[in-house]
């Protein structure tokens, strides 16, 4: 707002110093009251001006991309949740016979993108551990099995007792598609294996031992 009548003030005075003073005295006599900074001093003034109105604009505008960024991130606190651990077996495949999938829910109303960054399953001796290179998205309150790589071969899977305990580790980052990754889930699971050999069944009971939910970078 100042800007403006500093503007006038510059325009009367390049008038005054330009026209009037060289070409009209007596009409420059009826205005030399006016300030006498040169119409230059004004115009840096306004110039200086227009740039502080233009850095508080950018300013405010970054502020809020940043609380918009904070509040989906708040959002999204806690928002991957493990449904169950689902075993599925395949009696034809000989190098992959037993997967320990994941059934994951997108727990909030807005997509989620996830990449597991760590899968690690300990059975009877035998550790398996993956990590994914390639992320996916969920739709609001929508819930997606995760599929690893591999499990147990027919020969692994044959070692294993009818009843086996073992743990199950994942590190899962998510978050907002068009944001990244804000989040880590991070989760420890006793899983207690029994199989039937006469029927083929597979089952497991699943004991949380420990988990924890943390925006990506805290300690």
């Amino acid at each position: 707002m100042i800007a403006v009548p500093l503007s006038l003030l510059g325009a009367a005075g390049a008038v005054r110093d330009e026209i009037l003073l060289p070409s009209h005295p007596e009409i420059y006599k009826l205005v030399y009251w006016l300030p006498a900074w040169s119409w230059q001093t004004y115009l840096i003034i306004v110039a200086c001006m227009l740039l502080a109105l233009i850095l508080e604009s950018a300013y405010r505008a970054i502020r809020r991309r940043e609380d918009r960024y904070t509040e989906l991130v708040d959002r999204y606190s806690h928002a991957l949740v493990l449904q169950n651990v689902v075993p599925q077996t395949d009696w034809k495949n000989v190098a992959n016979m037993l997967e320990l999938r994941l059934l994951l829910q997108n727990s909030t109303s807005l997509p989620l993108k996830f990449l597991v960054q760590d899968y690690r399953l300990a059975f009877n001796g035998v550790v398996i551990r993956q990590a994914n290179s390639s992320s996916s998205v969920m739709g609001s309150n929508a819930q997606m099995t995760y599929f690893p790589n591999r499990g147990l071969s027919k020969w692994q899977f044959d070692q294993v007792p009818e009843r086996c305990v073992g743990t199950l580790v994942y590190e899962i980052a998510y978050g907002h598609p068009d944001l990244g990754y804000s989040r880590l889930a991070t989760k420890e699971l006793r899983v207690e294996l029994f199989k039937n050999r006469k029927t083929r069944q597979v089952s497991l009971i699943q004991t949380v031992l420990t988990e924890k939910d943390s925006p990506i970078g805290e300690v």
